[in-house]
């Protein structure tokens, strides 16, 4: 190599370190910079966005929470409900019953006075009413109300509570701007 090919040749390199220098300086490691930035301004709020998540998920709870208790107080108010029916329907025939008992026992008393009279008119107009007394009224039955759990899910109940969507990342990749588009950012972060 002479020496103007030698000249020429340092003359572009220096040129070349030069505007790699001058790049490093003022676009790539103010990019890298910005970038660390970032990263640690995210790992700052990480705390509080965490909380946050949190926190809806507690409102989420508490709201489950009142809307389960609303329903079982619901339920709880349709046991008094059913068991004063079933009461009511218990009360009513066993009425029924001690009303047929005390008919049975004026007409068993009838029988004894009838019986122990020594007078003929009641003794020829005696009619038995056992015929009548035969029939056993029937047994009432009342069910008594199940309550019947649902199986919990667990997959179902999480599903019906929310959904949360798990950490995603993407890269992106630096951008070479030039010094002039650099500097324009800059400007419009800084106003």
């Amino acid at each position: 190599m002479n020496f103007l090919n030698w000249k020429k040749f340092s003359t572009q390199r220096n040129k070349t370190i030069k505007n790699d220098a001058e790049e490093l300086e003022n676009q790539i490691i103010p990019a890298c910079e910005d970038i660390a930035t970032d990263i640690e301004n995210k790992i700052a709020n990480l705390d509080g966005q965490y909380k946050k998540l949190a926190t809806e998920m507690s409102k989420q709870r508490e709201e489950l929470h009142r809307e389960i208790d609303f329903a079982i107080d619901q339920m709880e108010r349709e046991i008094g409900e059913i068991k004063l029916k079933h009461y009511s329907m218990l009360q009513k025939h066993l009425d029924e019953i001690k009303q047929l008992q005390f008919r049975m026992q004026q007409d068993l008393l009838a029988l004894y006075e009838t019986k122990e009279s020594n007078e003929v008119y009641p003794t020829i107009h005696f009619s038995s009413k056992n015929d009548e007394f035969r029939k056993l009224p029937p047994t009432l039955h009342v069910s008594m109300p199940k309550f019947i759990p649902k199986k919990i899910e667990r997959e179902e109940l999480g599903r019906f509570i929310g959904k949360l969507t798990p950490v995603s990342n993407t890269l992106t990749h630096w951008r070479r701007e030039s010094s002039q588009q650099r500097n324009q950012t800059l400007a419009s972060k800084n106003c």
